[in-house]
């Protein structure tokens, strides 16, 4: 039930994307928004080792009708932070690797965005339950691969770790 079912014509993406809308967001024949929030623990293996950097990956989520998915991503670690916006349709990819990725329908209330970096896959999950919601994370190591490779915040720069912990995460429907 939980897997991925790709969507075949633009109506099934509409009634599948309608599924995550409340009902007065959808009576008013606006957008959904959704603020969420993951905050990991990483320990950089290199450059220069460094145990528990706090990082926190906050997003919003704008969803439309016209099967659009805006995405603001912000990344904070101390004194450093990155910021994004992705707009793209729903499916759709979107600078793969440090920023990017695809929204898609999951199941009847789960949005699913996988964003494929250089040695491994990062799966967010938001599942919606009626007025609330909650977002989880998986990361995955690609064949071949022992380390996770992340950019640094500010720069860009790739640095590697292990895999990364979450120590927290919060979503709320507006």
């Amino acid at each position: 039930m939980n897997a991925i079912k790709p969507i075949g014509s633009m109506i099934g993406a509409v009634i599948a994307l309608g599924a995550l809308w409340s009902g007065a967001a959808k009576a008013q024949g606006s957008t959904t928004q959704i603020d969420a929030s993951i905050t990991y623990s990483f320990n950089r293996l290199r450059p220069n080792p460094t145990p528990n950097i706090p990082v926190t990956h906050s997003y919003r989520i704008t969803l439309s009708g016209a099967n659009q998915v805006d995405e603001q991503r912000t990344s904070q670690s101390g004194a450093l932070s990155s910021s994004s916006r992705l707009t793209r349709l729903l499916g759709q990819s979107s600078s793969e690797g440090k920023t990017g990725g695809a929204w898609r329908v999951a199941g009847p209330a789960s949005l699913e965005c996988q964003r494929n970096l250089p040695q491994s896959v990062e799966t967010l999950t938001i599942k919606v339950h009626g007025q609330t919601c909650e977002i989880g994370v998986a990361n995955r190591l690609k064949p071949g691969f022992s380390e996770f490779m992340y950019p640094r915040i500010g720069t860009g720069e790739w640095q590697y770790f292990s895999e990364p912990q979450v120590t927290s995460s919060s979503c709320v429907i507006k």
